[in-house]
């Protein structure tokens, strides 16, 4: 099979898409696919590039003009609309590459969306957070609530008060008026069940199937830090507490700092990941508590193998954080939110624990009680290292060429889909190691 890969940033850019697409890539060729990457320019690096013998063609389009608005101008992704210079230097490699199938990532899915069904190809749109049916892709209304009810007026008033009035009017403006390009996708591919809801309750995807499948870890990964030496990014010895992720409010960095500022667990908080707006002041962090950004991820993985456990305090729905899964591979149990994709991943009370979000006391307790009793929190590692075996590359992977052949076949079938023997959503349910319905703890943040 010939897979176009199409991501709106790809590595050396870090990050959790990032890496996720690429691992994807690899782990296609590793099973006899053919694949080319096609992701936006970014900074210096070349035009075109090789990843380890896959082709990568990075695009600049007429996205550059807007870069002056975008809070990292070296990193200014796709716009909620049709870019017709992406859409035309990515339709130059779907000419000359052939694919099969389209795969994308991110809101560059509209340079993808604007080809007609006789062109041949599949497309296949992988929803990694809510921004099919959010501007600001995290599901959260002015930051305080989980949002019910998308609508125009509501989401533009959101986004305006998140992104300013130009950025704000200009995303909600664009996703409005591109609606009717997403019925142009053969499958869509949520990460969480949260996810889903989300999107087709906001009627984005405008009935074109939707499918589960979650994020997942190259086992490679963590085979390599089982017994490996702390890195320099964490305490030279003594029991420390792990997160891994973007260093902001929602991911809840702020709630954890002030956790330890107020109850000074018997053991370190260690925060490692990428430098936000919202980053706090390394300065102003209390005794106990430190940070390292941009922390190469052989170091990330040596860190959840030295830890005691992971901590994923998410404010907001989180779609799919593949940190829990490294965390679970490694053995080390994992502390997460209500919220979003995280109960997917982690088992109350057999991998880990499951509090309420913006809850600082429900994580400390969570927190001591994994501290002072090591078997309980050797137990949930356990399990968990097992639970994590669904959620290997190849564990995806298998699934993810189902839904290719799925996404092939109904556009050969002229966009009908054919009546299948089960529902997905049974068939999610009787996979093994799926996770139950998120608990209604999770309806709101407030």
């Amino acid at each position: 099979m010939r897979i176009l890969t199409l991501a709106e940033f790809y590595p050396p850019v870090i990050g959790g898409l990032e890496r996720h697409a690429q691992r994807l890539s690899h782990e296609l060729v590793r099973r006899g696919h053919e694949v080319e990457v096609v992701t936006l320019s970014s900074g210096d690096l070349p035009r075109h590039d090789d990843d380890d013998g896959i082709p990568v063609t990075r695009v600049g389009g007429w996205r550059r003009i807007l870069d002056r608005f975008y809070e990292d101008q070296g990193r200014g992704f796709h716009p909620t609309t049709v870019d017709p210079g992406v859409r035309r230097e990515v339709a130059e490699v779907v000419e000359r590459f052939r694919p099969d199938v389209v795969h994308v990532h991110g809101w560059i899915l509209y340079a993808a969306l604007t080809r007609r069904r006789r062109d041949g190809h599949a497309v296949v749109v992988s929803m990694h957070d809510f921004g099919l049916a959010c501007p600001k892709r995290n599901q959260l209304h002015h930051e305080r609530e989980l949002c019910a009810r998308p609508g125009p007026v509501r989401c533009q008033v959101c986004a305006v008060g998140h992104y300013g009035v130009v950025k704000g009017v200009g995303l909600t403006t664009g996703l409005r008026l591109s609606t009717p390009l997403h019925a142009r996708a053969d499958r869509y591919v949520a990460v969480s069940r949260a996810v889903k809801r989300f999107v087709e309750k906001a009627g984005a995807n405008r009935d074109v199937p939707v499918e589960v499948v979650p994020n997942f870890f190259d086992p490679s990964g963590a085979r390599a830090a089982i017994g490996a030496p702390r890195p320099a990014c964490v305490p030279v010895e003594g029991p420390y507490v792990l997160f891994v992720g973007a260093l902001n409010a929602f991911k809840g960095v702020h709630l954890l700092i002030d956790l330890w500022r107020r109850r000074r667990p018997a053991a370190e908080l260690v925060l490692l990941g990428n430098r936000r707006a919202d980053t706090p002041d390394p300065a102003s962090l209390p005794p106990g508590v430190r940070m390292t950004v941009d922390v190469a991820h052989s170091d990330v993985m040596a860190a959840f193998a030295n830890c005691e456990m992971a901590v994923s305090p998410s404010l907001g729905p989180d779609a799919c954080p593949t940190t829990v899964l490294e965390a679970m591979a490694l053995a080390k149990p994992v502390i997460g939110t209500d919220i979003g994709g995280i109960p997917d991943l982690v088992v109350h009370g057999r991998t880990g624990i499951i509090v309420p979000p913006r809850d600082g006391d429900a994580v400390g307790d969570a927190v001591e009680a994994l501290l002072t009793s090591p078997a309980l929190a050797a137990s949930y590692g356990r399990a968990g290292e097992a639970h994590a075996e669904n959620f290997t590359v190849g564990a995806v992977a298998d699934r993810l060429e189902g839904v290719y052949a799925r996404a092939i076949a109904r556009r050969r079938a002229g966009g009908r889909e054919p009546r299948p023997s089960r529902s997905p959503d049974r068939a999610e349910a009787a996979r093994p190691g799926s996770a139950p319905e998120t608990s209604a703890s999770a309806a709101s943040v407030t």
